[in-house]
């Protein structure tokens, strides 16, 4: 039901529609959710998996961005004055229609005292 409801959709606006269900949902609801899409795109085998997958990582790192500045009380702001990256940019990355660099993301981290690190994933 989900596949066939996101199929045709871009990736901002799935990302939106998962980024509204977070702040709407109680989390157990969201991952209930996200459960039921994961199920339904394995049934669409590789090619729905490999979406699924793709738009997970990107929805999950933008999430780390808004929640780390959030919790050291930053406006987009002041994180491109510290970082020297343009607000809009910054803006960009937050909504998950930036193609950030590696380069883009180490500054990001830095201004935002984190660190840019690779983690395997979760079965």
């Amino acid at each position: 039901m989900w596949t066939a409801i996101l199929q045709g959709w871009s990736d901002y606006d799935v990302y939106v529609i998962l980024h509204l269900s977070t702040r709407r949902l109680h989390m157990t609801d969201f991952e209930d959710l996200l459960h039921q899409i994961e199920q339904e795109t394995e049934a669409e085998g590789p090619a729905g998996r490999a979406h699924f997958d793709a738009l997970r990582d990107r929805f999950d790192l933008v999430v780390q961005i808004i929640d780390r500045r959030r919790a050291l009380h930053l406006t987009q702001q002041q994180v491109a004055a510290a970082s020297g990256l343009h607000q809009s940019v910054v803006s960009r990355i937050e909504q998950g229609v930036a193609n950030p660099t590696a380069r883009t993301l180490a500054v990001l981290a830095r201004a935002l005292d984190a660190r840019l690190t690779l983690t395997g994933r979760q079965a």
